[in-house]
């Protein structure tokens, strides 16, 4: 019997905690969520770096004071740029969960046309009392309306209803089909506090229609559901990937100093990279993604120095092996 010590849940939030203090991320360190999980959350807020169009609602208007601020904001999405500044300062705190987008799917933009350099959103494109409000796809954004920056606002489902009436197949996934709707309506009170204590709550339309939260929703510990299965997911990739080995690759493998000690050290959407530190090697375990327990474990050597053992470097080893992100994008695959 092979005696394999690994502490992947561990070694998992010291990947995260590595990458938010080099990208400037902020943390709860007190918080029941892990580190690990944190870091999807974060990853879950942020917009890819990616050329699209836009287009607006017919209830669109452009407040006159944010016509420049829209303009830049505009320009900026239809060349690719960062528009992740002009996002709430919450979108880089692991901590924070973003109601308005876990439970609508619906981002924000502030509409400030400068950079703040100090406070609260520091980094952050100027803040405004109007904000745009728009759902985003890798290829549009769609404009809602630019609406007052307001606590009432997350939880307006008249944004959905727009979505609903003018792209219904944006969010036709989660049409809720053969349903018929209590009638029972909430007040704003009520909606707040469904919000806070993580609840999830089906978005009905006039015409009758239902919809489960065109966000995914949550889970209980408050993060989104997609990113909380996602986390899920990874934790039954590593406990496929230990059973493999000790069937197959300890088993073939007698000389091998024990006891085996490994450390995971990277994690791509479709991989694992993890190192053996008593035998001077490291695994990649790549995974099919509808199947994850379809895996196949590729074996690097290396050399027993101190140079060896830099994670950066293998990290990057296994990532030019693989040519994908650290982190997931796509979390509902």
């Amino acid at each position: 019997m092979f005696n394999i010590q690994i502490n992947h849940r561990a070694d998992l939030d010291e990947i995260a905690i590595k990458r938010m203090k080099e990208w400037g991320f902020v943390w709860n360190v007190k918080s029941h969520v892990s580190p690990f999980l944190q870091l999807l959350n974060i990853s879950f807020k942020q917009i890819d770096i990616t050329p699209r169009n836009v287009i607006e609602s017919s209830v669109f208007t452009c407040p006159k004071d944010c016509i420049d601020g829209y303009k830049q904001l505009t320009n900026h999405i239809l060349m690719g740029k960062n528009i992740n500044i002009y996002l709430s300062s919450g979108s880089i705190d692991g901590g924070f969960n973003d109601g308005f987008l876990n439970h609508f799917g619906l981002y924000h933009f502030h509409l400030g046309t400068i950079i703040q350099r100090r406070g609260k959103s520091k980094n952050f494109i100027q803040r405004t009392k109007y904000i745009a409000v728009a759902y985003v796809t890798p290829e549009a954004i769609y404009m809602i309306d630019i609406r007052p920056h307001a606590p009432d606002l997350w939880i307006d489902k008249s944004l959905v209803e727009v979505i609903h009436n003018e792209w219904p197949d944006l969010i036709s996934k989660y049409k809720i089909q053969n349903a018929i709707t209590s009638g029972k309506t909430f007040s704003t009170d009520e909606l707040h506090a469904i919000r806070h204590h993580s609840y999830n709550l089906l978005i009905s339309m006039p015409d009758g229609t239902l919809y489960s939260p065109t966000g995914a929703g949550v889970s209980l510990c408050g993060t989104n559901s997609d990113i909380t299965l996602y986390c899920l997911r990874i934790h039954k990739c590593i406990k496929c990937y230990l059973n493999l080995i000790k069937s197959e690759y300890y088993t073939e493998n007698k000389d091998l100093t024990h006891p085996i000690r490994l450390k995971v050290i990277a994690v791509t959407p479709m991989s694992l990279g993890v190192i053996d530190l008593k035998n001077n090697q490291y695994h990649l375990a790549t995974y099919n993604n509808s199947d994850i327990k379809t895996i196949d474990v590729f074996t690097y050597k290396f050399n027993n120095n101190l140079d060896a053992f830099n994670e950066n470097k293998i990290t990057s080893h296994l990532n030019s092996i693989l040519q994908r992100k650290m982190l997931p994008i796509d979390y509902s695959s």
